[in-house]
């Protein structure tokens, strides 16, 4: 009987402890960019103050091509961007923006600034992912988690790629240096919230346990009287 009622206890808990601890499924990646895979940037916008657009280009073979956005004292200030497509998700639904990039830059006046961000296109707000001056990055890779919470869902934001040389220092003479941010991939991750309103999975296992152990004893008086009557 105790073996029969051990077992009994032991399934019903690892039932509960199965249903308490199953995690959210993440949704599907949204590719923003695989740039190391496509070797294409044709569906981003660029904005440079170049009439030539040299600043962006895809460097490699795939699978390892990086899209390229460059900066110096005669093209000052380039920013590549795309809108985010965020109105798929459930209105509690979060996303969780990757990217994967690398910086370099020889820059000698140490003012070509890298920023990463996340433009509102009806309200104008600016939220900061990254940013640094090149030439601290220089030489350095970086795998970055951006976590978009429910309040951007249904608005329109851009991703923002933003090389900038601060200061012209053109009256030095001709700036030979340069900053180049390298990046590989962009993607969302659709990321169901977490259920927190239906308790029933804890509430049954504890329920079950409780009838397991009354049906126990009722069991345990039923032998008892059942020997009393044959003595």
């Amino acid at each position: 009987m105790n073996r029969t009622l051990n077992k009994t206890i032991k399934q019903i808990a690892l039932l509960g402890m199965f249903l308490v601890s199953a995690p959210q499924a993440l949704g599907s990646v949204i590719v923003i960019g695989d740039f190391a895979n496509s070797c294409s940037f044709e569906d981003w916008t660029q904005d440079s103050v170049s009439p030539d657009g040299s600043e962006f280009a895809i460097s490699g073979t795939a699978p390892d091509c990086t899209l390229d956005v460059s900066v110096n004292d005669f093209s000052w200030n380039n920013t590549l961007f795309k809108g985010l497509d965020l109105s798929s998700a459930a209105s509690d639904n979060s996303f969780l923006l990757s990217m994967d990039f690398s910086v370099a830059s020889n820059d000698i006046f140490i003012d070509d600034y890298l920023s990463i961000g996340l433009f509102n296109e009806e309200t104008f707000d600016f939220v900061e992912i990254f940013s640094d001056y090149a030439f601290d990055l220089n030489a350095m890779d970086f795998h970055i988690d951006f976590a978009l919470d429910n309040s951007f869902v249904g608005k329109h934001w851009a991703l923002e790629f933003n090389l900038q040389d601060e200061i012209d220092d053109s009256f030095f003479g001709d700036d030979s240096g340069f900053s180049t941010l390298s990046i590989s991939n962009v993607a969302l991750t659709e990321i169901a919230s977490p259920v927190t309103d239906v308790p029933e999975p804890t509430s049954l296992a504890i329920f079950a346990l409780g009838f397991a152990g009354l049906m126990s004893r009722r069991k345990f008086a039923n032998e008892l009287i059942r020997k009393s009557l044959n003595k």
